[in-house]
């Protein structure tokens, strides 16, 4: 349904075009149903966002764009109305309520005293008062600084390859420390065999001795030979102390070579 505009009484040309075209809008009975004065008259109420930008607006502002017409309502100062007992029925029914201290219900001759908002222009910082004096100083604590950079920069460098030079130096150690390790459980190993066979050495003599001993009746062989089934044989002490001697060889020969190859690394 098309709405008539309703007329304006006061003929003042001080009151900007918007204000105009509001305080018509709301004066006007045809429109109670979408915006309308509230009870005490210090207010208005728009009834129905939706309707109220496809119906009316069009038609006094010539756009349909509900956030443009609030966004003019902030630039002259009005502000919308926080009523907590109705704010839940107002957001079902989708209600909006604005006031200002000079839009009231029949004085319409406030209206020139709302005044659009202002910006206030960003005053620009004043010119810094620098000389050639001062930008010299200002280089100079610069490059004073910057030298005591490279200077901590290269303590650190040096103390970085300190550090590098002693970490190699351990490592070198401990890998001589397991190659000790290895010879000594290597000449460990030597000692043990050398002691068993000394053993088994001592052992076989033992046994000769008490076998040589035994025999009777027989007449004495010549020393380091033996009677076996009338054969003169060489006895079995004459076996092993030869036998032993050429192990003591042996064996003297392996430490020898383990100590030069130790002597060698």
């Amino acid at each position: 349904m098309p709405y008539a505009m309703h007329s304006f009484e006061s003929n003042s040309s001080n009151v900007p075009a918007f204000l105009v075209k509001l305080w018509k809008l709301v004066e006007d009975p045809n429109c109670d149903d979408l915006i309308a004065w509230s009870d005490n008259g210090y207010s208005f109420i728009i009834k129905d966002q939706a309707r109220f930008a496809k119906e009316l607006l069009p038609q006094y502002f010539k756009h349909n764009n509900m956030a443009s017409f609030i966004r003019q309502l902030n630039m002259y100062g009005f502000k919308k109305v926080m009523n907590y007992e109705k704010t839940g029925l107002r957001n079902e029914n989708n209600e909006m309520e604005f006031q200002h201290g000079f839009f009231i219900k029949e004085r319409s001759e406030l209206l020139e005293l709302i005044k659009r908002k202002i910006s206030n222009p960003k005053v620009p910082d004043p010119p810094s008062k620098t000389n050639a004096k001062d930008i010299l100083i200002d280089l100079t604590s610069i490059r004073e600084k910057q030298e005591n950079m490279d200077s901590m920069l290269l303590k650190m460098k040096q103390e970085n390859e300190l550090l590098w030079r002693e970490l190699t130096a351990m490592r070198q150690k401990h890998k001589a420390q397991e190659q000790i390790i290895q010879k000594t459980d290597t000449n460990e190993d030597c000692a043990k065999t050398l002691a068993s066979t000394e053993n088994k050495l001592a052992e076989d003599a033992n046994t000769s001795f008490i076998e040589e001993k035994s025999v009777k009746g027989r007449s004495p062989p010549k020393q380091g030979v033996k009677r076996v089934n009338d054969d003169l044989l060489p006895t079995k002490a004459t076996q092993i102390k030869k036998r032993k001697k050429t192990t003591s060889l042996t064996i003297k020969e392996m430490f020898q070579r383990v100590s030069n190859n130790n002597n060698a690394k």
